[in-house]
């Protein structure tokens, strides 16, 4: 696996540069994934699994699913270049670095890549994977590439009840189990459980998501480049979870009359502050298109209620006050 390897560190370092251009970006991501496929076709001849797992924290996208995320370029490379920081970020702590990656997938693509650039540091990591075939597949993946040399414990476990030992609290906590404007998945739920379980100077990769209500102009299938905000109506957050806790708060946004127009749309939209400078825009990626709420002309004044909620179905709650 020694040539897998040197493909693999390749591929981490090219993600690290800091101006790639898009064809570029394009070949590494292209090359990421035909390393992994070709590898997981070759150990287990066959198609990767394509079921979710539902339970009562939303939804665990099925193994396939979870591998194909590495083709939204710019969420992959985003998120390694943002992990990359915040360990060097920690780099001169004297005991070991604790990372957790919750919520793998079956070939842990956001951390994967980085394994050998650290591989100087005292860094202990813990994978967490909730569904069965996607930890067996990261499970063989891991012993084929054999990092013996690092400390990595890959514990098959539902993330948004998973419990630290006492005083293990992490260092750098990753998740990206999420969909546009933070529905189905586990991404609030994860981040929540590990909160409680955080320390202040945890970072959490993201470190920031947020949802806005704002309005969009189009024009047939032609749309504007850019939303206009009206207001924001959640934020996922350390400081966040300080101001409100487990309460989400029910936030008002008043629409008023003559806001739309007949080539207007309010749309909910999604920006994510990955870590320090590095974030992903407005159409950036499938995680940030702006998801259309209403598209009418307004005529009078309306509100519209906004409450996230955790539960099979998570999801922002909107709900219209629209006068007769």
């Amino acid at each position: 696996m020694n040539s897998f390897k040197q493909k693999l560190n390749a591929i981490g370092n090219s993600y690290l540069e800091d101006s790639p251009d898009y064809n570029q970006l394009k070949e590494t991501t292209d090359n990421f994934k035909e390393l992994l496929f070709s590898w997981y076709q070759k150990k287990f001849g066959e198609n990767l699994d394509r079921e979710n797992i539902e339970n009562e924290n939303g939804t665990a996208i099925g193994p396939l699913w979870a591998a194909m995320c590495l083709e939204d370029i710019a969420r992959t490379k985003k998120f390694i270049c943002g992990i990359a920081k915040a360990i060097e970020q920690n780099r001169n702590k004297k005991s070991p670095i604790k990372i957790i990656y919750a919520g793998t997938g079956p070939f842990a693509t956001l951390l994967l890549p980085l394994f050998q650039k650290f591989e100087d540091l005292n860094i202990e990591y813990t994978l967490l994977e909730l569904n069965p075939i996607s930890f067996s597949v990261l499970t063989r993946l891991l012993k084929d590439l054999d990092f013996s040399n690092l400390k990595i414990s890959l514990i098959e476990a539902d993330a948004t009840k998973f419990k630290l030992s006492l005083n293990q609290f992490p260092d750098v906590c990753i998740s990206e189990t999420m969909q546009n404007s933070l529905d189905k998945e586990h991404q609030v739920a994860i981040f929540q459980n590990f909160f409680e379980q955080s320390k202040p100077e945890t970072i959490f990769i993201p470190e920031k998501i947020e949802l806005f209500i704002a309005k969009r102009v189009y024009n047939n299938s032609s749309l504007s480049t850019r939303a206009q905000k009206i207001q924001k109506v959640f934020e996922l957050s350390k400081q966040s979870f300080i101001k409100t806790g487990k309460e989400f708060p029910v936030v008002k946004t008043t629409i008023s009359k003559n806001e739309l127009d007949e080539n207007e749309d309010l749309v909910l939209l999604t920006l994510i502050h990955v870590f320090q400078e590095e974030k992903i825009l407005e159409n950036e990626s499938g995680l940030t298109i702006p998801k259309t709420i209403f598209r009418q002309p307004i005529k009078s004044e309306f509100v519209i209620y906004s409450q996230y909620e955790i539960g099979a179905n998570p999801k922002l709650n909107l709900n219209f006050s629209i006068p007769n």
